[in-house]
């Protein structure tokens, strides 16, 4: 599995000023992430993972699965991680899908 190659202090607005060169870039707690692409195993994975929980969730009204490119906002970090689940009832406290840690991830980290 591919770890973040590198690491340093940094804040969401540096981040967002990054080139978009095919790395992810993270902050947690003030601490900038650069993860190459994931491989393929990696993305086979997520996958497999996400055939097996979005039904369980729909099928069962628990709330909602969301894939990569779901930015995930929190104090002084912004994270997008592979695979994460809100409970409807912290989507609906949240108001707005993004603000919150999620309930579930999976992350190549």
């Amino acid at each position: 599995m591919a770890m973040a190659a590198q690491t340093k202090q940094g804040t969401i607005e540096e981040a967002h000023s990054l080139p978009d060169d095919g790395n992810k870039y993270e902050i947690v707690r003030g601490e900038l992430f650069v993860t190459p692409p994931p491989s393929d195993d990696h993305e086979t994975i997520t996958a497999r993972l996400t055939r097996i929980l979005d039904p369980f969730v729909a099928g069962n009204s628990l709330g909602m699965v969301y894939h990569a490119r779901a930015v995930m906002r929190f104090g002084d970090s912004e994270v997008e991680p592979d695979l994460s689940w809100f409970a409807n009832r912290t989507r609906a406290a949240v108001g707005e899908a993004g603000t919150t840690p999620q309930r579930l991830c999976s992350s190549s980290k």
